[in-house]
C-alpha cells in the first residue's frame, strides 16, 4: 500500500458546475411550496448488507461492508483485488479504496487514498461534502413522561483546494415542559401544563 494515507470517506459529492433536475421535470411541475434540487449529488459509497436470519441461513452473523460507488470506480480506474478482501486497486496495482473491517476488528468504514481522491475531485470539478450531526437528550425512567430537554447540532464540511473547510455550526435546543421536568425530577406534576416550556431551564 506504500506510504499514501487512506482517508475515511462518508458523505456526498456536489457537482457545482452542472446543476440539473434529478427527476427530469421542470420546477413548475412541482407545487409552489416545494422546489426540486438545484445541484447533482453523487454518493461516494454503496453499502452491502447481508443478515444472518435470511432464508438460506448461509451466514451466522450479519455482514455490512462499504463499497465504492460505480461512478467512483470508473473515475479512479479501480478494480477489485480479489474475492477475499474489500480492496480496490488502480492500474498501477496500488490500493486506493478499502474497507478494513473484513480482516480487522471494528466497524465497517470506507477508506480512500487522499492524493488520488483529491486529484479526482479536481479533475471532475467536484466538491466533497461531509455532514456531521448529533444530539444529546435527557429522559426519565422507561415508560415515563420525564424529559429534560434535547440539544441537537449539525455542521457541514467541504473540500476546497486540498483542505477540509468547516461551515458554521447550527445548533438547536428543545426545552421540556414544566410537567415533563417535574416528572423527570420526581416532583408533583399535577396541574402543570404539558404544552408550556419550563422557563427555568437554561439553553
Amino acid at each position: 500500500m506504500g506510504a499514501k494515507p487512506l482517508n475515511r470517506m462518508r458523505g456526498s459529492l456536489d457537482k457545482r458546475a452542472r446543476p440539473h433536475n434529478a427527476w427530469g421535470r421542470s420546477p413548475s411541475d412541482f407545487s409552489a411550496d416545494w422546489q426540486a434540487p438545484a445541484l447533482a449529488v453523487r454518493p461516494p459509497t454503496a453499502e452491502y448488507t447481508a443478515e444472518s436470519n435470511s432464508y438460506d441461513h448461509s451466514i451466522t452473523q450479519n455482514i455490512t461492508l462499504n463499497l465504492p460507488a460505480g461512478w467512483l470506480i470508473d473515475a479512479l480506474g479501480l478494480r477489485l483485488s480479489d474475492g477475499r478482501s474489500i480492496e480496490y486497486r488502480n492500474t498501477d496495482a496500488e490500493v486506493v479504496f478499502m474497507d478494513p473491517s473484513v480482516h480487522r476488528v471494528g466497524r465497517s468504514a470506507a477508506l480512500v487514498d487522499r492524493a488520488a481522491f483529491l486529484a479526482m475531485l479536481a479533475r471532475e470539478e467536484l466538491v466533497a461534502i461531509w455532514a456531521v450531526a448529533g444530539e444529546k437528550s435527557v429522559f426519565g425512567q422507561l415508560h415515563s413522561s420525564g424529559f429534560g430537554g434535547r440539544r441537537a447540532f449539525t455542521r457541514l464540511f467541504h473540500s476546497e483546494a486540498g483542505a477540509l473547510q468547516a461551515l458554521p455550526r447550527f445548533e438547536t435546543f428543545e426545552k421540556p415542559s414544566r410537567q415533563q421536568r417535574a416528572i423527570l425530577l420526581g416532583e408533583d406534576a399535577e396541574g402543570l401544563a404539558d404544552d408550556e416550556e419550563d422557563a427555568d431551564v437554561e439553553m
